[in-house]
């Protein structure tokens, strides 16, 4: 199975993504729950940038569309 990976945002001073969130955060969440028909994973908690993977293409472009950095 292919994954398609959109980054939408890095931490600030390279604080690990679990201690870092923020309203980006919330509304990136907010934004999956409503759109995505398809499963999407978080970015693991000890990275630095903040990312989506997604199972659907079309899930991934609509994403990338809004929110990609």
């Amino acid at each position: 199975m292919r994954l398609y990976r959109i980054v939408y945002a890095k931490t600030v001073d390279d604080v690990p993504a679990a201690s870092q969130r923020s309203y980006l955060d919330w509304l990136v969440d907010r934004w999956l729950e409503d759109n995505c028909k398809h499963a999407y994973y978080h970015n693991p908690g000890w990275t630095t940038t903040k990312f989506i993977e997604f199972e659907s293409k079309t899930d991934a472009v609509n994403f990338a569309l809004k929110w990609a950095r």
